[in-house]
């Protein structure tokens, strides 16, 4: 759930590619995602999980036509990135929603009880956030969607694809 506009969340799907190069230099392209944020994102891949994205063209796209600027995208960005390198394909009853920082940390962010509510309206079963932002939420959302907290990407991707 990667945007909210004044407390209403709005559920995007996003896609990404991982392909080999056959070029010098390896390509990076994104439709609705800030090319300096996907820079960042991929650069945390590569430090903080050992993904070698080197020698790789990289495309992710936000369907519909929507531009996401909020930070809250993050996670989901990138674990759509890692299914598309390791060839694993995340689960589908599952949303996510969470701030990745420049150490790989997840970061909390803002409406999450909304985003949670969206996310169960959606069908999901379960959605993928940062483990801070459990604070007092398991209790009041655990029967009705699964909450899965994380830490890290690195955490996150295991998880996610194992």
């Amino acid at each position: 759930i990667a945007s909210m506009e004044g407390t209403r969340a709005i559920l995007v799907e996003l896609q990404a590619l991982v392909a080999p190069s056959h070029f010098s230099t390896s390509s990076r392209r994104s439709t609705g995602v800030d090319q300096n944020r996907l820079a960042l994102l991929l650069a945390v891949l590569e430090k903080k999980v050992g993904f070698h994205l080197a020698q790789m063209d990289i495309f992710v796209s936000i369907t519909g036509g929507i531009k996401i600027v909020e930070p809250a995208a993050d996670l989901a960005i990138l674990l759509a990135i890692a299914s598309s390198f390791t060839n694993q394909v995340l689960p589908k009853d599952m949303a996510v929603v969470g701030e990745v920082g420049l150490s790989g940390e997840c970061r909390s962010v803002p409406w999450v009880e909304n985003r949670i509510k969206e996310a169960m309206n959606m069908g999901f079963s379960k959605i993928m956030l940062p483990q801070r932002s459990l604070k007092g939420l398991k209790e009041r959302f655990n029967q009705k969607i699964e909450l899965v907290g994380v830490s890290s990407v690195a955490e996150a991707i295991k998880i996610a694809i194992g």
